[in-house]
């Protein structure tokens, strides 16, 4: 019986001592997911989610929080209860929700934890959200604030009509390297590595834009020498930091009189691309390839057709004007 007792403590000291802590199981996932090279952003993305998380639930909440094998669906719920609470929106908390249960279904299946808290926290219902698109009239507004005889202001001009002409994504954008373009065809070509898929897929651009492009890549080599890598630098040469073209964006688009009424951002650019070419008969597959969606649902629950747009169509093809309708 003394021996048995002893083994029965010697097994409870052990599991206790294999307990983790918030930050050791977030070291965990982190380091996991790492293996299966997820990407940078995916990892501090995580990080400041979990953090976020147990700063709320514990700080904020008192739920005095230590190992990981101590949270519950209820902490959870909470959690989501609070960023409701402080205005955040459904589809901000959606992020966090899928970030949170990719995390702890990583720490289930690795068999960090023995149950998992998040297998029964659900996403929020959002209301499907129509947005906006640059017309041809704005998109000459917001160009012509631009001041296109500094080098800052001539890089921003190309980043935006890139982003106008091609679809291409802001991080994208950012991201874009010389070498990815191949000028003999007019085509970028994008590595899986920059592909939010992982697939490398090939954008096309116009003439036009390719000949900008030329001449920005032209006035870098002179200013920052032939060794540079990105087309789209800072005055001092380096490659720009993320978020900085979104933010450049949003400073023309006060200068233009546009931010009341329309979002100016690279999304917005990106979402009037996709418009303009459905509006112009361009096929539905052809745009998927260009947009990088691996599943063809993704390029219709994206692309949004305005009210103006659909208003002629129906006037167009509406089953009245075969009838002879009259007034009584």
């Amino acid at each position: 019986m003394v021996l048995k007792r002893r083994n029965t403590l010697k097994s409870h000291t052990e599991n206790a001592s294999a307990r983790l802590t918030l930050e050791e199981a977030l070291q965990k996932v982190l380091n996991s997911a790492a293996s299966e090279s997820y990407r940078p952003r995916t990892l501090s993305d995580y990080q400041k989610v979990w953090a976020w998380t147990f700063g709320t639930l514990n700080e904020d909440l008192g739920a005095n929080i230590r190992y990981v094998d101590e949270v519950t669906l209820d902490h959870l719920r909470n959690y989501v209860r609070a960023c409701l609470d402080r205005g955040n929106s459904a589809g901000t908390v959606n992020v966090r929700v899928r970030a949170i249960k990719a995390m702890f279904n990583r720490l289930a299946k690795e068999g960090h934890i023995t149950e998992n808290p998040a297998t029964q926290l659900q996403k929020l219902r959002q209301d499907e959200k129509t947005l906006n698109v640059f017309g041809t009239a704005e998109i000459k507004r917001l160009l012509s604030v631009i001041d296109k005889s500094t080098y800052a202001g001539f890089r921003d001009y190309c980043a935006i009509l890139l982003g106008y002409d091609a679809g291409l994504r802001g991080c994208e954008i950012n991201a874009l390297e010389i070498n990815d373009i191949d000028f003999d065809n007019n085509v970028i070509m994008l590595p899986g590595a920059k592909n939010k898929n992982r697939r490398s897929r090939a954008v096309p651009i116009s003439e036009s834009l390719a000949k900008l492009l030329r001449q920005l890549i032209a006035e870098s080599r002179e200013f920052f020498g032939s060794s540079i890598r990105y087309v789209f630098l800072t005055n001092d040469g380096e490659r720009m930091a993320e978020g900085r073209i979104r933010s450049r964006m949003h400073e023309y688009g006060k200068r233009a009189g546009l931010n009341g009424t329309i979002r100016v951002s690279p999304h917005t650019l990106r979402h009037s691309f996709a418009t303009r070419w459905l509006n112009n008969e361009g096929d539905l597959v052809t745009l998927s390839r260009i947009l990088g969606h691996t599943d063809l649902s993704t390029t219709k629950r994206y692309l949004n057709i305005n009210l103006d747009d659909i208003s002629r169509a129906h006037k167009k093809y509406s089953p009245l004007r075969e009838l002879s309708v009259s007034d009584r």
